[in-house]
């Protein structure tokens, strides 16, 4: 065995010559196997070989090499040996690391290191964002080539050789066949740290140590994501618990909120739980102006971080969020341009609710109800029952205040079908009735709940002139009410409605009830009639039939002054729902008036007829009627504008007097051939008159016919005779029924007693509801020269 201390072996390969230097510490006995030739080399000459050919080129201190086998090869000064060398490092020597299987040494570790990458992957932004630079600093570590030292100097690396020695001259060549390391090194890999180029690292424990720093950064990592996590559960735990809080408590919200230019106005906002406990019901409303309101539908929302679709949600808030659905974006101005992807969430550092989207955040602040229920739900409640009444005004820019009358004319829960008849508060007949269904379908029943179309209106100003108005227009649109603590808001197109309750509330029954007595048979109503800037005049109107069962009408209207001026009105209700409560009672004028009032159509009392005795037809021209609210009141009104406010004449009591049947009989009594009629005849046109008789020469009850014969009291030579029938029909039983005609006459100056057109010239007598008046006048003269006679009934010859 030889031991030789090789300082520099590499630096030897530098210089021509070789020169091995022995340190000889102690002695070894040496053992030598030989085959063949005894004088074959020794291990100085393997040693002095093993300096060009040695497997790897690193500084040993020192080599032992011991020849285990050595056979003389037929070639000459050649060998083949086989032999172990033991070398000593003269400085550390490393070895390449395989640094992911080097990661993968520690299992535990990678295992928590894997599962916070994967939380880590689950955080949300605000958690996430804070360690997002330990995340950064993680994925852009990159590793060096790493050595770790592999054999220090203390240490004795043993490896095994075979190959053949051959001597040219006095030197050793040895050309290796198979090196095999004592633990199966590759020579080749092994390096010392004066070998190490600049990009590399020696994994040797200190703070320079890569392998050190990347798991020391994993902890830090690992840390941290779990201490986000925890922070991150914390943080949502308490999003969705004071976002419940909105509807499990309830809480109102409010705050400032801006839209774009627009002014910034005091926002609330009120919350419910559907029935479906996912979704909720949600509105904002304007603190100044309570009838501006959005209505949204919402639901509870986690957004989930591994959805692409979550993103955008994900950047206004990263946690728990009430997702917030425009469900009306025509109910208000403030539906119409409210910001769409607006979220509400809670923010805990500030301990405040924020209304946010991508684009804008405003703060709101809780406000618990002290309400168990919501207090516009129990508000709309006692605005909506039936008979409740309401002053209140119109407004429109640059216009007056119109003052406002509002009574509740039904409601039924059954159907929540709602109307309501709104007029000026002193003009009955600026009027108009709206209808529609109380909205009771989440989230609409807490944005504007009543929303009401207009189905009737009346527009009669007292001085003839139609103002603006919204209300009382065609063109009206949909009548929006929300409930207040006063009353009522409410807005109809550029208009604004204010209302108060009144204390009083009315006792009401059905339409058709209130008109089933405002029409009893025989009831009387009376009051002013008006036109224009004329002076009123009192009239009087008498109800002679109501069938509700064939919704037929009949009246009779008269000048209480004048009862020349009298007609018949046929007509029945409408009943399509709304219409009945406000002009619902349409009638037609049946035969014509005594003579011309004001004009001769589009009043109360036409004569329909042209100067050349035309008769009009008179079925387009009708009346109409309403009941006030409280039935004590009906008000009616012509085409041309003439009004009139009629009042119920309580001492009057309902009777069948003026029914058809019952009016006939008094006919046929009134027609009694024992009956003198006295009276006068009166010419307005000279102004003139004078008194006469009526006698009835006979009557026949089958046929109706009847004469009749006029005279001149104490002159019976000025006489005239009068046939004809009575007509019994229901349009003519109450107004002038007896039509006769003149069949003889003398030279007179009256028209009921001259011989012109004798048997054809028509005459016409109607009864009063007593059967003892009776008044009649002439057909063809009465537009340019009327005459009238006005009798009572007598007893004798």
């Amino acid at each position: 065995m030889r031991f030789n201390d090789l300082q520099t072996p590499n630096a030897l390969q530098n210089h021509s010559l070789r020169e091995f230097t022995l340190r000889i510490g102690f002695w070894i006995p040496l053992l030598f196997i030989l085959t063949g030739c005894s004088s074959g080399p020794s291990e100085n000459d393997l040693l002095e070989a093993l300096a060009e050919t040695a497997p790897h080129g690193l500084v040993c201190s020192s080599r032992v090499v011991e020849i285990t086998e050595i056979k003389s090869l037929k070639a000459g000064q050649k060998w083949k040996v086989k032999f172990e060398s033991r070398d000593k490092p003269a400085e550390p020597w490393l070895l390449p690391v395989d640094v992911p299987a080097e990661l993968k040494k520690n299992a535990p570790d990678q295992e928590s290191f894997q599962t916070a990458v994967e939380q880590f992957q689950q955080l949300r932004f605000p958690e996430k964002n804070k360690i997002q630079k330990l995340h950064k600093e993680l994925r852009a570590f990159r590793f060096p080539k790493v050595y770790r030292e592999k054999y220090g100097v203390s240490d004795e690396v043993l490896w095994r050789g075979e190959g053949t020695l051959e001597k040219e001259g006095e030197l050793f060549h040895l050309e290796l066949t198979k090196v095999k390391s004592n633990e199966d090194l590759d020579f080749k890999q092994l390096t010392t740290k004066s070998k190490l180029p600049k990009q590399t690292a020696i994994a040797d424990g200190s703070q320079n140590d890569p392998l050190l720093m990347y798991r020391e950064q994993q902890r830090n990592f690992v840390d941290s994501v779990k201490s986000s996590w925890q922070k991150m559960e914390a943080r949502l735990a308490a999003e969705k618990t004071n976002l419940e809080t909105l509807v499990t408590h309830p809480v109102r919200l409010q705050g400032i909120f801006k839209n774009g230019t627009a002014k910034s106005i005091n926002l609330n906002f009120e919350f419910e739980q559907n029935r479906d406990k996912h979704f909720l019901s949600a509105v904002a409303i304007d603190s100044g102006e309570i009838i501006s309101r959005v209505v949204f539908s919402g639901s509870f929302l986690l957004p989930d971080v591994s959805e692409r679709n979550s993103f955008a949600s994900r950047n206004v808030h990263d946690g728990w969020v009430l997702t917030l659905k425009n469900e009306d974006f025509k109910l208000s101005e403030l539906a119409k341009t409210f910001p769409r992807g607006m979220v509400i969430y809670y923010d805990q550092p500030t301990a405040k609710f924020r209304l946010a989207n991508r684009n804008s955040a405003f703060y709101f602040i809780a406000e618990r109800e002290t309400q168990p229920e919501n207090n516009s739900i129990q508000l709309l409640e006692t605005r909506i029952l039936k008979g409740a009444q309401f002053n209140g005004k119109e407004q429109i820019n640059s216009m007056p205040d119109r003052l406002l009358q509002m009574t509740n004319m039904e409601f039924d829960p059954a159907r929540n079908l709602f109307r309501v008849v709104i007029q000026e508060k002193d003009n009955p007949f600026l009027s108009a009735v709206f209808e529609g269904v109380r909205r009771t379908d989440p989230p609409h029943h807490l944005g504007i709940p009543i929303q009401l179309k207009q189905v009737s209106f009346s527009h009669l100003s007292p001085n003839g002139n139609k103002t603006r108005t919204n209300l009382f227009s065609k063109q009206s649109g949909t009548l929006l009410l929300v409930p207040t603590k006063a009353g009522w808001q409410g807005v109809i197109g550029d208009a604004k409605l204010t209302f108060q309750i009144e204390k009083d509330r009315l006792t009401l029954l059905s339409a058709l009830e209130r008109w089933k007595q405002a029409l009893q048979p025989g009831t009387q109503w009376s009051g002013p009639l008006y036109w224009k800037n004329d002076p009123e005049e009192a009239l009087r109107m008498r109800i002679a039939d109501y069938r509700p069962d064939q919704n037929y009408v009949r009246l009779v209207l008269e000048k209480k002054s004048d009862s020349r001026q009298y007609v018949v009105y046929e007509g029945s209700l409408q009943k399509e729902s709304g219409t009945i409560d406000g002009f619902g009672l349409v009638m037609h004028q049946r035969g014509q008036s005594s003579f011309v009032d004001k004009i001769s159509d589009g009043v109360f009392f036409n004569q329909y007829i042209y100067s050349g005795g035309r008769v009009w037809n008179i079925d387009w021209d009708h009346k109409v009627f309403r009941l006030s609210p409280d039935g004590k009141q009906m008000y009616a009104y012509s085409l041309r504008g003439q009004r009139t406010i009629l009042a119920k004449d309580e001492a009057v009591k309902p009777s069948h007097q003026l029914k058809t049947a019952e009016f006939q009989k008094l006919w046929r009594s009134a027609l009694s051939t024992t009956i003198l009629w006295k009276g006068v005849l009166t010419a307005p046109k000279t102004n003139s008159s004078v008194e006469i008789l009526a006698k009835i020469r006979s009557y026949e009850s089958t046929t109706n016919a009847v004469e009749l014969v006029l005279e001149v009291k104490g002159n019976s030579k000025i006489k005239a005779n009068y046939k004809g029938t009575l007509v019994t029909t229901e349009n003519m039983i109450n107004g002038y029924a007896l039509n006769l005609k003149k069949m003889t006459g003398v030279n007179s100056t009256s028209h009921f007693f001259d011989t012109y057109n004798l048997g054809s010239r028509k005459v016409q007598f109607r009864l009063n509801e007593t059967g003892t008046k009776m008044y009649g006048r002439l057909t063809d003269f009465q537009y340019d020269d009327p005459e009238f006679i006005e009798l009572d009934a007598s007893t004798g010859k």
